[in-house]
């Protein structure tokens, strides 16, 4: 079975954004999709990249170096995941404004 990493948006926002641009460390975004393939993004985050973005990272994404996952193809124990992480991150963000 291959594996595939299904990544939060934000791990890869927050990388090209502060600490490797694509003009500071382009091998980095050259490397990951060989060395980390496939690389997954869920269908309905991936708006965070491409829709409300034309940067460097929005440009890599459409070029097909992240795969979009529609999330009606995750299984039942995958979305259930899902479901759990955004309950946690809502609880979270509730959380920091304290």
């Amino acid at each position: 079975m291959s594996r595939a990493y299904v990544l939060d948006t934000n791990v890869l926002i927050q990388a090209y954004r502060n600490y490797y641009s694509f003009d500071l460390a382009p091998g980095i975004w050259v490397s990951l999709p060989e060395f980390a393939a496939p690389i997954r993004v869920i269908d309905w985050v991936r708006s965070e990249m491409v829709d409300e973005h034309d940067d460097e990272l929005a440009q890599w994404v459409r070029a097909g170096a992240v795969l979009c996952q529609p999330v009606m193809e995750l299984d039942a124990v995958r979305r259930a995941v899902v479901t759990e992480y955004q309950a946690i991150s809502t609880l979270v963000k509730g959380h920091s404004a304290l």
